[in-house]
């Protein structure tokens, strides 16, 4: 088994390597912007892990500008005032002291003014002993400094359920729970550092996006099931399988005239690079990662499914063994389309709240579905589902086709006599 190991981890570091390299080579240089301008709070950190290459660059503008990001501790809550609004709901406004942990304003205290005569809709309460991201800079009605806390610090409840989850698949799944936890790796490097690159430099995201699901589906399935003709077949099958999603993702979002900044996530990238980014192209390229996740499961299951059919029976026509198949795949992928429209649904769930709340402009079924942020979701499941579907056929049948009569070692014939047999 290790040397079987040996050819397609090779393979797949050496891949790996040349993307990186490409993709170092290609680095994104955040835009300074000719007025000097500076992009508020929230965007700010919002891109930390996108343009991570460029973080000096950034802090350097900030600096620039006489702002700085940094992490600050609550000391002393100095006043609340809870404000009732219109609709009845409840905000607390409170005016705090934070003493800095990082940066120029570590060790030192400073004050937060959040009581204002603005409604704030994610305005969060906090606590003393609470760990937070602020952002200062110079006050433009005079002299001094003015803070804004951005957001909690989330890292280590994060880093904690990640662990939690990492010990949980390498116990469970032992050595191929932790060379599945090394794929994951893989395609989140892959994702950062070689597709996003090179779409915001203005390559084509079609065929990016599609070389790179193959691609980091190559790298999951080699590592965790070995050089085989199965993984072989299972490639081949999500190569398919993404050209023809790929063809309709690109077909219907431009036919619903998608833009791909329905978001509100887009207004905080927008001129942070040098070029234009190509929002349709990147919501096109999240499509297809997010099929990916979904029919690599079915793609492995009927190749599987298939290649036990015919241990059981290696005699079998390989259209009787596809049919077998088949029925086992039907059922997948039943649950697995629902699965996709829940996960996506929760993921938007105000926006299907449009259904019950019924306020104008979105009172009409057509109308509701008319909005872009909600159509987009629309398209996004429904190419998933399509992309769910072909995957099982297609995976079908290159495995009926070149699994078949495939020897196993329970399926030589004995060579043992009579005789042999000792009772």
């Amino acid at each position: 088994m290790k040397k079987d190991l040996k050819k397609p981890i090779f393979s797949i570091l050496l891949s790996l390597v040349l993307c990186f390299g490409q993709g170092f080579a290609l680095p994104v240089h955040a835009a300074d912007g000719s007025d000097g301008t500076v992009a508020d709070a929230p965007a700010s950190t919002t891109l930390d892990g996108l343009d991570s290459v460029s973080s000096t660059q950034d802090e350097a503008v900030l600096a620039a500008a006489g702002q700085e990001v940094f992490e600050a501790r609550i000391t002393k809550i100095l006043e609340e005032k809870d404000v009732t609004q219109s609709d009845g709901r409840v905000s607390r406004q409170q005016r705090l002291e934070l003493i800095g942990l990082t940066g120029s304003w570590k060790d030192k205290s400073f004050e937060f003014n959040g009581i204002d005569s603005l409604d704030v809709v994610s305005s969060n309460v906090y606590k003393i002993g609470d760990r937070v991201l602020v952002q200062s800079m110079p006050n433009p009605e005079g002299e001094g400094t003015v803070f804004y806390i951005v957001e909690f610090v989330r890292r280590w409840p994060m880093l904690i359920l990640f662990l939690i989850f990492f010990l949980a698949a390498v116990i469970i799944g032992k050595s191929r729970g932790f060379r599945s936890m090394i794929s994951l790796g893989v395609s989140a490097a892959f994702i950062l550092y070689v597709i996003l690159p090179l779409i915001i430099r203005g390559y084509p995201p079609l065929p990016i996006a599609i070389v790179g699901t193959v691609v980091i589906f190559a790298s999951m399935t080699y590592l965790t099931e070995g050089w085989n003709k199965k993984s072989h077949l299972s490639t081949l099958s999500m190569l398919i399988t993404m050209i023809l999603v790929g063809l309709l993702a690109w077909i219907f979002t431009a036919w619903t005239r998608l833009t791909g900044t329905a978001q509100e996530e887009t207004m905080f990238i927008i001129g942070k690079t040098a070029k234009p980014i190509d929002f349709a192209g990147l919501l096109l390229s999240g499509i297809l990662l997010g099929t990916m996740g979904a029919v690599d499961d079915v793609i492995i299951g009927q190749i599987e499914a298939v290649d036990q059919i015919y241990v059981a029976n290696p005699k079998l026509h390989p259209i009787k063994a596809a049919r077998m198949s088949m029925e086992v795949g039907i059922a997948h992928m039943g649950a697995m389309t629902n699965t996709l429209f829940l996960a996506y649904a929760s993921a938007s769930l105000p926006l299907f709240m449009l259904f019950t709340i019924r306020q104008a402009p979105f009172v009409t079924f057509s109308q509701i579905i008319n909005n872009e942020q909600l159509a987009t979701e629309i398209v996004r499941t429904l190419v998933g589902s399509i992309g769910l579907v072909l995957a099982v056929p297609v995976s079908t049948y290159l495995a009926a086709r070149f699994l078949r009569r495939q020897e196993h070692p329970q399926d030589k014939p004995s060579t043992l006599k009579p005789n042999d047999v000792s009772l």
